[in-house]
């Protein structure tokens, strides 16, 4: 019999060994990709011209409607998705009549030796099912049939998922051309439903739908009407400390920034609480910081987009608003820029890990002066037109630009609830 328990030990000890390689030849010391894209106001102007231009709601449902994506669109959105995911990331797609190939790499977190992960990916046009033919992790190269059978049995899995069956329906093809990729789809309005279920879990919309009732009970009260900002944020931040007893900090401050954000944005929430138009709409957004209502607009959008998307975003939005408005009148400000930049920091502390979450919530619960929130700002340039701006900064991350742009960061550093 002890020769059958060496046998097993061995074996054993083989499949460790085996794993071991397996693993160490799937990792590498470098990245094999290096991030090259960074989200920028003309990215933001070109996401929104594609959702104009795409937005299906206004047609009648069945209709079949056509998404044509370039290459660098696609890129952008590949890397910043992988690193908002992932942290040190990259992602490459390249495209070419019927076949697309997919590189990534990312850092594994808390691996000492060879942390990098490098995947290639080679996938065929299929319709509406696209098929993933290779699969190379590392040196690691997958057996082909191994590599199409679990694509399919995705496509299948995510058909029966309920939460992406309805996505999977509609979806009528992908064609993957020359640098460009095509998706064709049959609008259906569940489709909203379906992408809301799927982006945002039930516990969420349920701290969004109490935040937003919030909201309206105390502006019956006469809160959140008229006045300074800092009136309004104790009491919505008293809700989010005593509701944070049985829940995590974090996701409590992002719903409650999310609804502050969309109510100082103008926009509705219908899209993500349809049941919630019920309970009636806030008043207009009139609160003001340091006497201004475009600041304190400025520093809950940016905190809200920080909260719930990250900070690249809030100052991609906030910069892309400020180019925007050399062709609407008011000109460049750099005071918006810098409430722009206290809101991005404040909701990346909001949203924090490691006990910064209940951390705002208690400082804010028991009171905030407006210049815990926002330095002074009135010696900032602001309304320049695009010739001053041109004349005196020639252009966006110019010395002369970065220059105010640094004493803006240092006159954050020095309030502590917006420091690092």
């Amino acid at each position: 019999m002890r020769w059958i328990f060496r046998l097993l030990a061995l074996t054993l000890l083989v499949v460790a060994v085996a794993a071991a390689a397996l693993v160490w030849l799937a990792l590498a010391p470098t990245p094999a990709l290096e991030a090259q894209y960074r989200l920028g106001p003309d990215d933001v102007a070109r996401a929104r011209a594609i959702l104009r231009a795409n937005d299906p709601r206004h047609s009648a449902p069945g209709a079949l409607q056509r998404i044509a994506l370039g290459e660098a669109d696609l890129n952008l959105a590949a890397d910043y998705l992988l690193q908002n995911l992932l942290g040190e990331a990259a992602a490459r797609i390249d495209l070419d009549p019927g076949r697309a190939w997919l590189s990534a790499s990312a850092r594994l977190p808390g691996v000492p030796v060879r942390p990098y992960l490098n995947v290639e990916a080679e996938i065929l046009d299929r319709g509406a099912r696209p098929l993933v033919t290779g699969l190379r992790i590392g040196a690691v190269s997958l057996p082909s049939a191994l590599v199409r059978r679990a694509s399919a049995r995705l496509w299948e899995l995510l058909q029966r998922h309920p939460d992406y069956a309805v996505v999977a329906e509609a979806l009528h093809g992908l064609e993957l051309a020359d640098e460009r990729l095509t998706v064709a789809y049959r609008w259906q309005p569940e489709l909203l439903s379906a992408v809301r279920q799927g982006l945002i879990p039930e516990e969420q919309q349920a701290a969004i739908s109490a935040y937003r009732l919030a909201l309206l009970n105390l502006q019956a009260g006469g809160n959140g009407v008229r006045g300074s900002l800092v009136e309004l944020l104790p009491a919505m931040f008293q809700i989010a400390e005593r509701r944070s007893r049985q829940r995590d900090p974090a996701d409590e401050n992002r719903a409650l920034l999310l609804v502050l954000g969309a109510w100082a944005s103008g926009r509705r929430l219908d899209a993500l609480l349809p049941g919630d138009a019920l309970q009636g709409r806030p008043q207009r957004f009139r609160l003001t910081l340091h006497g201004r209502r475009d600041f304190a607009q400025h520093f809950l959008i940016s905190a809200a987009l920080a909260a719930n998307a990250d900070s690249v975003l809030a100052d991609a939005v906030g910069l892309y608003k400020e180019i925007s408005d050399f062709d609407r009148g008011s000109g460049f400000s750099f005071t918006d820029i810098a409430a722009d930049r206290a809101g991005t920091r404040f909701g990346e502390q909001a949203a924090g890990p490691g006990g910064r979450a209940a951390r705002i919530q208690r400082r804010l619960a028991a009171g905030v002066a407006e210049a815990e929130l926002l330095p002074p700002l009135d010696d900032l340039p602001e309304h320049l037109s695009e010739r001053e701006f041109a004349a005196r900064y020639g252009e966006v991350g110019s010395p002369a630009y970065a220059a105010v742009m640094a004493e803006i960061e240092q006159r954050l550093d020095r309030i502590d609830l917006l420091g690092r």
